[in-house]
């Protein structure tokens, strides 16, 4: 039985039956709400429906927030209309509802789409909608009758941008799904072809890049039986991208050139840069730093010429990378801090605390601990907000390269287990590789050289097996370090020559550095103090060009050895 309340009930009666009808299809709204939105779902219930609205806002049925130019509704009065509303009123007004607030997510998603100042437009239309567009997709996913669908397919692509950022990693796969269902409820091959390519997107994101493959393979077989070649190329590029995370570089670089080969015919300048950047992001995981810079510039270039922020702050992150990894930890700030503002411009969470991580990492490398620290714990906290298991397993190792070079072995152990753990429930071959090889030095600094040596065997496995060479040659180096640590000398300074070799081949100064100040600890311990003076000397030069902080260390362990050169 329904509540009556006189005090409602009398204010009603003194409405026209169409004023009233206005008044039971605004109930359906979640949250304050536009004046053109009122009047969109009153709309075809009444042939004047703006003079429905002006009434009911006369008459004090509606509460009117000036600042924002926005209405909503006294609790009591909307819970007596959601009451006493007919189904039929409501249906009818909630799909009038999401069709209005469809072209709202376009709206906001054509301005994100025109990049400068109106990036800021888009995201700010997007935050104020947000409980209408939610609403809106909650009941057309509950429904199974085509015109839900259509809307609901629509629904989620109005928003590819805007909800893309604002949206959390489960919420997209929530969406992905919804928008895959309500294809196959149309019967339509080219909606389905797009939405199994963004379900595959959302599985990446969500680090389980196998289901990301199967929904790509889908995507591109629909793609291909419709002779649609860009979407060909693009689900060849999100191809390339799943195999990389499972560290098949090789076949991502592949799937990465047929895709360019496809751009090219088709002439598709934005698909070109984000193709170009991921074919850089493979060079780069195979250590071929000057193929991976060509192709990051190309990719700036290309998305400064189109005004696209985002490939823009995503190619300089990039370059920063190869800075990094170069020694260059000035030109690694200066471009990732560039790439970070951008990011936190366009709300981008995941991408920013990829930033924050790459900030903490050049500062590490300078000595700057606590600073690195800070760095690294937020860019965990938005990692692990966000459901980003990638994210959170690079922070947790991050974390434990700060807890090293700050002497806490056990902290730095236990941060290391648990990112190689994530790595491993990934998938994430070269990061397991990286999380070994984090902790054999862990173990080694407690006085485990036989654990840590276990440890960079199965690293230098994986790393062979993925072709990451960087990763081969400082799983070398640690080796070596602890085959040192068990009298092993000999061993240990062939071990460390592989090294040294190995970073001269791949012009990587860090890798080299190491290499030799290895090979100085290795030649001391055999009583060769001149050969050894001569590589520490090689070593604390490449280390001072750097600006890195071991360049302290091996100062004073010269001193030590009463070796030391002039500061």
């Amino acid at each position: 039985m329904l509540d009556s309340n006189p005090e409602i009930e009398a204010r009603l009666a003194a409405l026209s039956p169409e004023d009233r009808a206005g008044f039971f299809a605004l109930s359906i709204m979640p949250a304050w709400f536009t004046q053109q939105a009122a009047v969109a779902v009153i709309g075809e219930e009444e042939a004047d429906p703006e003079s429905v609205f002006y009434r009911l806002h006369t008459q004090h049925l509606l509460n009117y927030d000036k600042p924002n130019n926005r209405y909503s509704w006294e609790p009591a009065l909307l819970a007596y209309a959601r009451e006493h509303a007919e189904p039929t009123t409501l249906e009818a007004a909630r799909f009038r509802h999401a069709d209005h607030f469809i072209d709202v997510g376009d709206q906001a998603d054509v301005f994100y789409a025109k990049g400068g100042g109106c990036v800021r437009l888009g995201l700010t239309l997007f935050d104020f909608e947000r409980p209408h567009l939610e609403a809106a997709f909650d009941w057309l996913s509950t429904r199974e009758d085509r015109e839900s669908a259509k809307l609901l397919y629509y629904l989620v692509n109005a928003v590819v941008y805007t909800g893309g950022l604002r949206f959390n990693l489960r919420q997209k796969l929530q969406w992905a799904e919804g928008q895959l269902r309500a294809a196959r409820i149309l019967e339509d091959r080219e909606k389905e072809e797009y939405a199994w390519g963004n379900l595959g997107l959302a599985w990446s994101a969500l680090d389980s890049p196998r289901k990301a493959i199967e929904c790509h393979e889908r995507s591109m077989a629909i793609a291909r039986e419709l002779k649609n070649r860009l979407s060909e190329a693009n689900n060849l590029g999100n191809l390339g991208l799943a195999y990389s995370a499972l560290g098949e570089i090789q076949r991502a670089i592949g799937f990465y050139e047929q895709q360019l080969a496809i751009i090219h015919q088709v002439g598709n300048r934005k698909s070109e840069a984000n193709a170009l950047g991921n074919l850089g992001c493979a060079y780069r995981k195979l250590n071929d730093w000057r193929k991976a810079r060509e192709l990051f510039e190309q990719q700036l270039a290309i998305s400064r010429e189109l005004g696209n922020r985002r490939g823009e702050a995503s190619a300089l992150s990039a370059l920063s990378w190869i800075y990094g990894n170069l020694g260059q930890q000035r030109l690694r700030l200066e471009f990732e801090e560039q790439a970070r503002r951008i990011f936190h411009e366009l709300s981008c969470r995941r991408d920013e605390a990829g930033s924050i991580g790459n900030l903490g990492l050049a500062y590490l490398n300078l000595g700057q601990i606590t600073q690195a620290i800070e760095h690294f714990e937020t860019a965990l906290a938005i990692n692990r907000a966000d459901g980003d298991l990638q994210g959170e397993s690079v922070g947790l190792s991050c974390l434990g390269l700060a807890a090293l070079d700050s002497k806490n072995f056990a902290q730095a152990k236990a941060y290391h287990e648990q990112a190689l753990a994530i790595s491993r429930e990934i998938e994430d071959r070269q990061g397991a590789s990286n999380d070994l090889n984090n902790l054999a030095m862990a173990h080694l600094e407690l006085g485990d050289p036989e654990k840590s040596t276990e440890l960079c065997t199965e690293a230098i496995a994986i790393a062979r097996e993925i072709g990451t060479r960087e990763e081969e040659a400082n799983a070398l180096g640690n080796l070596g370090r602890a085959y040192l640590k068990m009298g092993r000398t000999g061993e240990a300074q062939a071990l460390f020559e592989k090294q040294l070799a190995r970073g001269r081949e791949l012009a990587l100064p860090p890798v080299e550095a190491s290499a030799l100040w290895n090979l100085a600890l290795a030649l001391k311990k055999k009583g060769q103090n001149s050969q050894a003076m001569d590589h520490a000397n090689q070593a604390l030069k490449l280390f001072t060009e750097m600006e890195d902080s071991m360049a302290d260390e091996i100062r004073a362990t010269l001193a030590e050895w009463n070796l030391a050169p002039s500061p």
